[in-house]
């Protein structure tokens, strides 16, 4: 199943999660989405649409280097698969993906700048857009060049956007089908501790984080249609935050690389893997 299949299918079963899904379920109920459940879902989301990079702590070069190539990888939504149960038994929604083109490029002075970028996509009328922005700082490069392994420090900021056309039935709309447009806006802010070892080609590295995110949902189309049972706007907004885990690995030949990593934040658990040429 696709990036936009495996979104829609949560949205529609529990009334928030990502793109278009199969023709066998029909319309959303969203008359019942609670606090908790906004804020789980934006959790999950928030995790899924991070920073997914694959990079460790070192360089791509003494001086420079560039790369640019592939990621893409799964993450274990556990929030929006207990509310897809909920909604529909028989649908099983246990993962979300998460894919896209990525760069990196290292400067003097220890500087790497990174980047992951979804352009717009539609899909069944659905559209999704994501961008992700990096800067890394080589510590052991020249502030603390005494030390035996890499050690960086890396800020970033993601930003994801969707949004699709439903209809909503309930109180809110006097019980009349109302076509309205939903949109989801995210955005995570990062700051990471990273190591890795000192070694030429095969590069494990650790790290952890801290992490805030933001998450926005509303109804337009719609004097008056909302699916949420703790207000009666037609918006909601949830601020989580959270400390990560990074745990991964990069192997680095002569013009290609590939990686692997893990990470947990939220409460959500992703592995992403990357295929990069490098220069």
């Amino acid at each position: 199943m696709g990036m936009s299949r495996w979104m829609r299918a949560a949205f529609v079963s529990a009334g928030l999660t990502v793109v278009c899904g199969p023709a066998a379920l029909a319309a959303p109920a969203f008359t019942n989405l609670s606090q908790q459940d906004f804020e789980g879902i934006a959790k999950d989301l928030s995790a899924n649409s991070s920073l997914h990079t694959v990079m460790g702590a070192g360089g791509l070069g003494s001086i420079f280097g560039f790369e640019i190539g592939l990621a893409a990888g799964v993450a274990s939504t556990k929030e929006i698969e207990r509310l897809v149960k909920e909604a529909s038994p028989s649908t099983d929604i246990p993962i979300l993906p998460h894919a896209g083109l990525v760069a990196a490029v290292t400067v003097p002075f220890g500087l790497t700048g990174e980047f992951a970028f979804v352009p717009e996509i539609t899909a069944s009328g659905a559209k999704y857009s994501a961008f992700a922005g990096a800067v890394k700082w080589a510590l052991s490069d020249d502030f603390l060049p005494m030390i035996p392994f890499n050690l960086a420090l890396r800020g970033f900021m993601a930003k994801s956007e969707f949004s699709f056309a439903q209809t909503i039935n309930n109180a809110s709309t006097g019980n009349v089908p109302t076509d309205v447009n939903v949109k989801y806006e995210g955005g995570v802010m990062g700051l990471q501790l990273l190591a890795s070892p000192k070694l030429p080609v095969f590069e494990p590295y650790a790290g952890v984080g801290y992490l805030s995110a933001e998450g926005d949902l509303g109804v337009t189309g719609s004097a008056t249609a909302t699916f949420f049972d703790f207000t009666t706007a037609q918006s909601a907004t949830s601020k989580p935050t959270s400390a990560q885990l990074l745990l991964g690995v990069n192997v680095r030949l002569l013009l290609m690389s590939f990686g692997v990593e893990y990470a947990n934040a939220f409460g959500t658990d992703t592995v992403t893997g990357k295929l990069a040429l490098r220069f």
